[in-house]
Order: structure tokens, then C-alpha cells, then sequence
């Protein structure tokens, strides 16, 4: 074997071994649909899972639904849940904000220790963004702006 084979093959397998470590994901698009939270929170956000579930909400459809972790093992967990109507959106997020439909506003704001939530309604769309921290917290205009990402 000539020199380069051998780095070539070095590389294949520092790769591989970073990959089976958890060191390092490859970032598979979900339904065509990519999010970036380190885009909008900084650190370096790496997908931890993903799910795929058929919601027990009438008229829904989950369209994104994936967890995040950083490397202080902060997570965050991204969902995007589309409606068949506005109605329906409108009553998910009531639930969410414990009001009456009528009372609903289009964005709900959760905190409560390293605890943080946005959830964000647009249409028949509802975006929520759960960061959950383990010493620390994140801007809440960051998640607002990642919730705005996701919901658009």
C-alpha cells in the first residue's frame, strides 16, 4: 500500500470511530424539513433522536418532532404539529396556555427554573420549542426566533 491509502484509510476509520462514539452525527433531514438551533441559541446543537408518532389530536399531523442535545447536556426538543384547520390549532394551543379558545393568544411563553417553552401558532400551525437546561438558560427571544423558524 502507497502512503496515501494508509491516511485514507486512517481517516475512514477516526471517522467511523467519532461516529460510534456519539461524538459526531450525521444530520439527516426529517420530511425535507431542517432546523439549526445553533443558529438562533450558538453552542453546538447535535441531533440526539427523532420521533415519528401520529398524534391522538383530532385533524393533526406531526410534521417535526426532534430532540437536540448540546455538549453541556442541555436539550431541546423541536415540534411542529400542522392542523387540519385553524380551529383545531387554536384549541391545542388553549390547552397549552390552560384558557378558553376564545382567550387563545399566538404566542405562549413557559418558564420555571432551566425550564423554558415557546409555543407559537400561526394559522393551522403551532411550533413548540422546549429547552430544558441543566445549569443555565437561553435568551428567550433565541427560542422565540427558532420557534418562528419552525412555524414559518
Amino acid at each position: 500500500m502507497d502512503k496515501l491509502n494508509i491516511i485514507a484509510i486512517s481517516i475512514i476509520v477516526i471517522l467511523l470511530g467519532v461516529l460510534s462514539l456519539g461524538l459526531l452525527t450525521l444530520n439527516v433531514p426529517v420530511n425535507g424539513f431542517v432546523v439549526n438551533p445553533s443558529k438562533y441559541l450558538g453552542n453546538t446543537w447535535m441531533i440526539y433522536k427523532r420521533y415519528t408518532t401520529t398524534p391522538s389530536i383530532p385533524g393533526a399531523k406531526i410534521e417535526y418532532y426532534v430532540r437536540y442535545m448540546d455538549p453541556q447536556q442541555d436539550s431541546l426538543i423541536v415540534i411542529k404539529i400542522v392542523f387540519s384547520n385553524p380551529t383545531y390549532a387554536t384549541q391545542y394551543m388553549a390547552k397549552l396556555e390552560s384558557v378558553p379558545p376564545s382567550s387563545v393568544s399566538s404566542m405562549y411563553l413557559y418558564q420555571e427554573g432551566f425550564v423554558q417553552e415557546v409555543a407559537l401558532l400561526n394559522g393551522n400551525a403551532v411550533a413548540e420549542v422546549i429547552y430544558v437546561g441543566t445549569s443555565t438558560q437561553v435568551p428567550t427571544g433565541a427560542l422565540i426566533g427558532l420557534a418562528y423558524h419552525v412555524v414559518s
